[in-house]
């Protein structure tokens, strides 16, 4: 397939089919956030979208992707992996990035809108397919390693399962449930970070994320949050 996302923002145009899961065994378009590639190797990894209306205000759907992110550390812990979180949609372990995430939405109207939720996992990537990713990055079977084998199949069925069981919660109850876990596996709160947009690169200092999933960062005395849009950030 070109891309789950592509496949899943589709299926938003006939809501009756709703929700709608596609999985991938690759991808020749796979993207992330920023119009980044995302290394889709044939076999070795998740690649997966969920296809989600969501009757919620639109404004709700800012802090979906910290949602999902906890879903990929709940989803980890249960292979016995520690995840930690990098705003705002990177999921790593021991520092190396294991998991990414992209939410794209079409509203429908008010009050509601269609998501593609995408996710994709480092299941078992070999090294040479890896090879021009410019981050430290890691996968389940290479810290797994002594390990019982694990599925993926098996992985595919728990995240889907995870996945729905999130959006259901997210819906009624909002970021505000989630945030206690998005704490404890924060790995920027407190830290030093380059926030790069278009317009240039700021320095600051992150303090944690408010109720609509935005980053508050410190910057020469004054606190405000920023959101993901076409901003990222690089942790000094």
């Amino acid at each position: 397939i070109d891309s789950t996302n592509n496949w899943a923002l589709d299926r938003c145009q006939i809501p009756d089919c709703l929700p709608a899961v596609c999985v991938a065994e690759c991808q020749s378009q796979g993207r992330g956030r920023r119009g980044r590639s995302w290394m889709s190797p044939y076999g070795q990894n998740v690649y997966l979208s969920l296809a989600w209306l969501f009757r919620i205000p639109t404004d709700r759907i800012s802090g979906l992707g910290l949602v999902i992110a906890v879903v990929i550390v709940r989803l980890l812990k249960d292979y016995g992996l520690k995840g930690q979180i990098k705003w705002p949609n990177e999921v790593l372990v021991e520092g190396r990035k294991i998991a990414g995430t992209l939410i794209e939405a079409r509203i429908k109207e008010a009050g509601s809108a269609c998501v593609a939720i995408g996710v994709g996992l480092n299941f078992n990537m070999q090294p040479e397919a890896g090879i021009e990713i410019e981050q430290p990055w890691t996968s389940m079977m290479q810290e797994l390693a002594d390990s019982d084998v694990v599925d993926r199949n098996d992985v595919v069925g728990r995240l889907i399962t995870i996945l729905v069981e999130a959006c259901e919660e997210y819906e009624k109850l909002g970021l505000d449930a989630f945030l206690p876990e998005w704490r404890a596996h924060d790995i920027c709160v407190g830290h030093k970070v380059d926030v790069l947009a278009e317009d240039g690169c700021q320095q600051g200092v992150v303090q944690g994320v408010n109720a609509k999933g935005g980053l508050i960062v410190r910057q020469n005395g004054v606190e405000s949050p920023i959101y993901a849009g076409d901003v990222s950030i690089r942790v000094r």
